[in-house]
């Protein structure tokens, strides 16, 4: 009779516990930043722009999501730098990952002056990824747990 009994519990205990650990997952999947607004941007390339100690104070502000174009950059084909500083809290088992959406034509993405990712082909084994969505993890160790980055 305990057998029978145990045999009824011990699935219903491990559904249980299955459960509480999807919905800690879920919960921290939820858990998101949105960057929309003003970022720094500046035309041209310069990997010195990677460091975060650089100092962009003379770069022009633009509204994303919206494409340089729509924000005064018309015409223009070539390269371009963005710049945000986001303040975090995180602990050491967090995930963090850069969601960039969609991207036209090519990127490469630094995080604390890391290189993080990359989609598509620079010149000269140039291929776009307009279509592709950027999402790249964010090394904790790189991470200012508690300030700006």
């Amino acid at each position: 009779m305990k057998n029978t009994t145990l045999s009824r519990i011990l699935p219903l205990m491990l559904l249980y516990i299955l459960l509480l650990h999807l919905q800690a997952s879920c919960q921290e999947r939820e858990r998101r930043e949105n960057l929309r607004g003003y970022w720094k941007f500046i035309l041209g390339d310069n990997m010195k722009f990677a460091k975060p100690e650089y100092d962009d104070s003379d770069w022009e502000k633009i509204y994303v999501p919206e494409s340089w174009e729509d924000e005064g950059f018309q015409n223009y084909n070539g390269y371009a730098w963005y710049r945000k500083t986001v303040e975090l809290e995180a602990s050491g088992n967090d995930a963090l990952y850069l969601e960039l959406g969609r991207i036209d034509d090519v990127d490469q993405v630094y995080f604390n002056g890391v290189h993080i990712g990359a989609t598509g082909g620079f010149p000269p084994d140039y291929f776009t990824a307009y279509n592709y969505t950027r999402r790249y993890p964010i090394p904790m160790e790189h991470v200012n747990k508690k300030g700006k980055n």
